[in-house]
């Protein structure tokens, strides 16, 4: 009894040294893939909507609800060593398109094809770097790279004053429309994270390096003329989108953070006490076994 209590008093003596004197390199070391894990999540937002036009058209901001689709995130380090990196990936089914705007000096509304107003349904595969700053259970990100994507429908909408006849692409794209798309997007926000759930509220801003239509066409028909052959007119379509995420850690996160770390040498402080437990409680047996063979000795010496 006296030398059980002997030795659960040297553990605990070793135990509470080594948590002052566990080596923080030697944690850092072993937790140094620092949020090296994947998310999978769903996202929804809205697009604003206008246009760069050449030349420059009576166009405003369009406001477009459908923004959604799944991301998949995987954070790492860059160069093995830094790490506040990843990289970001979506497949995403958005609405975009343009407006034109009533003139106040004489009322006109500029169109194409007769329409005032286009939504366009596309499908977007957006890849980008990821780069994350993580405090208490926040973060700061901000995602940067290129995309491609594919217009799938349109539909445009007419002022009462056209005539019927000029509306036959009313739900069709013109031959001299481009189809696909491909830009440079990019944005900043903020996250939540309660793991293994991560709320993230996010804007970006994408930019189309696809013009809308061929450019040597009119800009009103959309058909060749002479004077398409000498000025070229394009219109890029850009964006402005506002997207909340909510996403789930496909594997644990992991961190360097002094909160960590504490809570790191703890766990090995109790991983160093059990283990002395179990050894204490294996040599007892023993003893005890020793003690009743001594017994029958005497017995039977006696």
């Amino acid at each position: 009894m006296i030398r059980r209590l002997l030795i659960t008093v040297f553990s605990l003596l070793v135990s509470v040294s080594a948590y002052s004197q566990i080596d923080t390199l030697e944690l850092r070391e072993r937790y140094k893939t620092l949020n090296d894990y994947s998310m999978l999540g769903v996202t929804y937002g809205v697009n604003l909507s206008n246009p760069s036009f050449n030349p420059v058209r009576n166009s405003e901001l369009a406001f477009f609800p459908v923004n959604a689709g799944i991301t998949y995130t995987r954070y790492g380090k860059l160069f093995g060593y830094m790490p506040y990196f990843g990289f970001q990936a979506s497949l995403l089914y958005t609405q975009e398109g343009y407006r034109f705007k009533e003139s106040k000096d004489d009322g006109y509304t500029d169109n194409i094809l007769g329409a005032y107003k286009a939504s366009m349904q596309t499908f977007e595969l957006p890849v980008m770097a990821h780069l994350h700053f993580d405090f208490w259970k926040m973060k700061l990100m901000a995602n940067v790279g290129i995309y491609g994507g594919y217009r799938w429908k349109i539909h445009r909408e007419y002022k009462d004053y056209i005539a019927q006849e000029s509306r036959k692409y009313t739900d069709s794209f013109h031959h001299n429309e481009n189809r696909w798309d491909y830009g440079i997007k990019g944005g900043a926000g903020f996250a939540f994270v309660f793991d293994p759930i991560e709320i993230h509220f996010m804007g970006y801003y994408k930019y189309s390096w696809s013009n809308m239509h061929k450019p040597d066409v009119n800009a009103w028909t959309l058909e060749h003329d002479d004077m398409s052959k000498y000025y070229y007119r394009w219109t890029y379509p850009t964006n402005i989108v506002i997207q909340i995420g909510v996403h789930y850690q496909l594997t644990k996160r992991t961190g360097r953070s002094k909160a960590f770390l504490k809570n790191a040498a703890k766990e090995e402080v109790m991983r160093m006490l059990k283990e002395a437990e179990n050894s204490t409680g294996e040599e007892n047996p023993v003893n005890t076994e020793n003690t009743s063979e001594n017994e029958e000795n005497i017995g039977e010496n006696r």
